[in-house]
């Protein structure tokens, strides 16, 4: 084969493969970076204007809470540690419908959030705030719950998270702890949802799954259920919303530790 030959195979090789890599550009998102679903945290909250309906003395114990971990969270990263986390959990060994005396299983929208800004003892200056932010969820239906839980369709239920980002009056911006996640809950959006009460911070909820049903079907909420369905595992992936809700039912009354409850 001629020398010109073998050049001009190499150039378009070279061309298809400059072709190919920009079609892929166009439909993978760059470094191949996932949807951030927590990117509603980025708008600054105005604090003077946000409406905080939590009685007095319950904000007042929150915030007492969250003092205490924020204040944690700002030593670390002043001495540059890292707060440990898990690491992540496997499809196999995580059930999917986990069963517990404790849960509680909704359906429930993301109804509003505030940002609420904590100083540290003997702190004053804005620069020593602390954030956290509270989500609040309204209950639509209740799956289960224990026997002496009381939650009523239209319950509220929050959710307490650290960080958040706020405007103060003079319109300096604060913004802590609020990194790109891919898997977040989103206003408006409606989840079934595994929760459990917990006492501190005083009349929280933690959210222990939930999935995505505002579009009428189920979509895994989380990486290790994203793992499971990917795995052709999951059992709720793809399902109605009134079918996963059977199939929920389903599993909890047929669990033997349930029985044991009756």
């Amino acid at each position: 084969m001629k020398r010109e030959s073998i050049v001009s195979l190499l150039l378009q090789s070279a061309l298809l493969a400059v072709l190919s890599t920009a079609a892929t550009s166009a439909q993978v998102p760059e470094n191949n970076v996932p949807e951030n679903e927590a990117a509603w945290r980025l708008a600054p909250i105005n604090i003077a204007t946000q409406a905080d309906l939590i009685p007095a003395d319950v904000r007042d114990a929150r915030n007492a809470y969250w003092k205490s971990r924020l204040t944690e969270f700002r030593t670390a990263r002043r001495h540059h540690l890292e707060i440990a986390t898990a690491p992540p959990l496997s499809s196999d060994l995580i059930p999917e419908i986990p069963i517990s005396p404790k849960d509680i299983w909704i359906i429930g929208t993301f109804n509003q959030f505030i940002v609420v800004p904590v100083n540290p003892d003997g702190k004053d200056s804005t620069s020593d705030v602390m954030l956290y932010t509270e989500i609040t969820f309204r209950v639509d239906r209740i799956i289960n719950q224990p026997v002496q839980s009381t939650i009523t369709n239209n319950y509220s239920i929050d959710e307490d998270i650290p960080g958040g980002v706020i405007r103060l009056e003079d319109g300096e911006t604060i913004s802590q702890q609020v990194h790109r996640q891919r898997f977040f809950a989103q206003p408006g959006h409606k989840y079934l949802m595994r929760v459990q009460p917990v006492s501190d911070p005083k009349g929280t909820f933690v959210v222990l799954k939930q999935w995505e049903i505002t579009g009428g079907h189920v979509q895994a909420g989380s990486e290790l259920e994203t793992r499971r369905a990917g795995k052709g595992d999951s059992t709720l992936n793809g399902m109605t919303v009134d079918a996963a809700i059977a199939r929920v039912k389903s599993v909890i009354e047929s669990s033997p530790a349930m029985k044991e409850k009756e």
